[in-house]
């Protein structure tokens, strides 16, 4: 389900500074139904659920998005998909190596062990 990519709409920092535009739209929403529902038939009621809406419940900035916004999160995911693919390739080949050290010390063992045997045969005779 792409929702696209993620954006920082205001001033939070940690894993809550980024939100998908469209949850923040659905989330800016639901801020105004409930602040009409609280507000009821109150004077300007329409103009203070708008302007909850546009700030941020957690750092009380405006939210803020802007083209380079995206484009900035966008680069930043990518180089994270980058990153996590380069470093699965490296522990494929990490785990591949070990697999090949391992079946090397085995084949060594086998043929250590063939040795002895034909040696102690040679010796019994």
């Amino acid at each position: 389900n792409d929702v696209g990519p993620l954006i920082v709409p205001c001033r939070c920092t940690g894993s809550i500074q980024f939100i998908h535009h469209q949850c923040l739209v659905m989330q800016q929403e639901s801020v105004k139904k409930r602040m009409l529902a609280s507000l009821g038939g109150e004077e300007n009621a329409e103009a203070k659920a708008e302007a909850a809406a546009a700030k941020c419940n957690m750092c009380m900035t405006l939210f803020h998005v802007s083209t380079e916004t995206v484009a900035e999160v966008h680069k930043i995911e990518t180089q994270i998909v980058q990153k996590n693919k380069y470093e699965q390739m490296a522990e494929a080949k990490k785990k591949r190596q070990a697999e090949h050290a391992a079946a090397a010390r085995a084949h060594n063992l086998a043929l250590q062990e063939e040795h002895r045997r034909k040696a102690a045969a040679a010796h019994d005779k």
